[in-house]
């Protein structure tokens, strides 16, 4: 009974999702990239996960995620523009005079990393899509490795909410990806 409601609420998440990127403008973009998420999830659910179909999957996820850097959507408003244009600034000068720095000291390790990305690859938003999009990488294959449960880890990668935070300019996945490898060293040393 659980696991069907938890399945009716993720496919119903799913449709809202959809929905709302159909409603807004801006979202249109990434309609293409959700409708192969519930592409993947619906094989997930029919079929049983094979090495084959595992690894299908699993270059279906990756495609989604490098097809982010190919659609022209900018998400640098607001608190995404905050933590853009702090990083950028901390790339170009070296120290940064943010007042939002100031008072929310806690997102200093993502801009720094950030910072440090737009060192190596550039000042373009791309480089904070590709940063974002090895750290929700990483995040399955510690997945997989802890659990060594295919089907969660494809979750992971097909999951459209993961996806979209992929292209966003906040912490989130990285926040995600150290939460999940957090878990997992407390699994490893701590076996319950």
């Amino acid at each position: 009974m659980i696991k069907k409601l938890v399945n009716l609420i993720y496919i119903l998440f799913i449709v809202l999702f959809l929905i709302s990127s159909i409603i807004q403008p801006q979202g249109m973009n990434l309609i293409p990239i959700n409708i192969l998420a519930i592409i993947g999830l619906i094989l997930l659910k029919k079929h049983k996960i094979e090495i084959k179909n595992f690894n299908i999957l699993i270059i279906i996820g990756v495609i989604i995620r490098i097809f982010l850097l190919f659609i022209n959507l900018l998400c640098i408003t607001k608190d995404y523009g905050n933590f853009y244009y702090t990083a950028l600034e901390l790339a170009e000068k070296g120290y940064t005079n943010s007042q939002y720095m100031a008072m929310y000291p806690h997102l200093l390790p993502y801009i720094a990393t950030l910072a440090f990305i737009f060192k190596i690859i550039g000042p373009t938003y791309k480089s904070v899509i590709i940063l974002n999009i090895l750290f929700d990488i990483f995040s399955a294959f510690i997945i997989y490795k802890i659990t060594d449960n295919k089907k969660i880890c494809i979750l992971w990668l097909l999951n459209p909410l993961n996806i979209v935070w992929c292209y966003m300019c906040h912490p989130a996945i990285i926040t995600n990806s150290l939460l999940i490898l957090s878990i997992s060293s407390c699994l490893l040393y701590f076996p319950w």
